[in-house]
């Protein structure tokens, strides 16, 4: 037998006497008056049953902020293909184009069909 399996015995039961002296507390309440720790270990949100989220999404804002941004995208859109609308305007969930050239429908049309 190797010298160090004793010390490694030893070890072994140090540890877990100690692990003994300082969980005690928390599986058993109250801990013993004449036990030596008395603070049972603090358990993390986690092992004490996690968090409850709940999530939410307001429905009409989130389709006014994406109506907002395809007009902003149909307007630059339409810059970028250098097609003049005299008005784009947002009435509720209706976006309103008013062209300043009436020949251009046709581009706004497909340029709707392909872009959006």
């Amino acid at each position: 037998m190797s010298r160090s399996v004793p010390y490694r015995i030893l070890l072994f039961a140090a540890v877990t006497l100690a692990a003994v002296v300082f969980l005690l507390p928390t599986f058993v309440r109250p801990a013993p008056t004449w036990w030596p720790w008395q603070q049972p270990v603090r358990l993390g949100l986690d092992l004490q049953g996690g968090t409850h989220l709940l999530y939410g999404v307001d429905i009409d804002q989130a389709v006014d902020t994406t109506l907002d941004r395809q007009m902003q995208d149909l307007e630059r859109e339409l810059r970028d293909a250098q097609i003049g609308a005299s008005t784009l305007e947002r009435d509720g969930r209706n976006i309103h184009l008013r062209l300043a050239n009436v020949d251009k429908r046709s581009q706004v049309l497909d340029l709707l069909k392909d872009r959006f």
